[in-house]
């Protein structure tokens, strides 16, 4: 059983569909000297995720079967390789089609909440961001500026929730406390605006100031309109501002466990800051 990673896409029919002509030319390319011949290709698909099978003919006596399926933003690729030719005595041993279909047939998708609270989790550290966090896949990151404001450097993963640790360089430090704490405030602020643009309706159900390692911060909790609760601390170092974000659905109170906010704060409280310069 595999853990699927999943990455939130706007449209996920496009990178879908790109990510299996991409498998599928991938899977070609490296049998090109084996005289290739398509003998069927088919849509799938695994849980609602959509797929494609892909039965591939070589020369000499070889039949490969591939099912490939994207899952938000990971391609997975099962295959089974079999002798062309059928056996003389076909019985359920020597059925290679039927053998290479009860293998791809095997392949099943953990379902995140599960692989999550089972899973191996795994440091993700930033030299140049200058923190480590746990998460429980292998996160994937970006970078970019915000305006006019600074530069923003991303680490995402989701799955069970969407993990992700940020830090934002501002081009100026904050002049002392009151404006490190407006700096908050505005953070703050910053997300009540987009969580109301986007319809989520947020209701705060809590907000605590913190230090870590001597470093002001702030922890957020929101409550959004689809059922899900936001976990967000924020600390500011200097003219950084690092910011780690659990999104996570809002457990049943009648199934008498938190594993969604068991989840969220285990990889909030996973994050830790590196040697930082000393501060002024």
């Amino acid at each position: 059983m595999i853990s699927p990673q999943r990455l939130t896409t706007p449209h996920r029919e496009r990178p879908a569909k790109k990510g299996l002509d991409s498998a599928r030319e991938g899977s070609l390319s490296r049998v090109a000297k084996e005289d290739p011949r398509i003998i069927k290709e088919a849509d799938i698909s695994v849980v609602g995720y959509p797929g494609r099978f892909l039965q591939i003919e070589l020369k000499g006596d070889a039949m490969v079967r591939m099912r490939y399926f994207v899952v938000e933003n990971r391609v997975y690729v099962v295959g089974a390789g079999t002798p062309k030719k059928k056996p003389q005595v076909i019985d359920a041993k020597n059925d290679y089609e039927a053998l290479a279909t009860s293998f791809m047939d095997s392949f099943k998708l953990i379902p995140p909440l599960e692989a999550d609270v089972s899973g191996t989790w795994k440091e993700f550290s930033s030299s140049e961001g200058r923190f480590k966090v746990q998460f429980p896949g292998t996160p994937v990151e970006s970078s970019g500026q915000v305006g006019s404001s600074g530069l923003m450097h991303v680490a995402a993963y989701k799955s069970a929730a969407l993990y992700s640790a940020m830090y934002l360089d501002y081009f100026e430090n904050p002049k002392d406390f009151v404006a490190v704490m407006e700096l908050l405030d505005n953070l703050r602020l910053g997300e009540f605006e987009t969580a109301e643009k986007k319809g989520m309706n947020p209701k705060l159900l809590s907000e605590t100031s913190l230090s870590l390692d001597g470093y002001p911060g702030r922890f957020l909790v929101l409550e959004f309109s689809n059922n899900h609760i936001y976990r967000r601390k924020m600390v500011v170092v200097k003219n950084r501002v690092y910011i780690i974000t659990a999104t996570a659905p809002k457990d049943d109170p009648g199934v008498g466990t938190n594993s969604y906010e068991a989840l969220a704060l285990r990889f909030i409280n996973s994050f830790s800051l590196l040697d930082q310069p000393v501060k002024d």
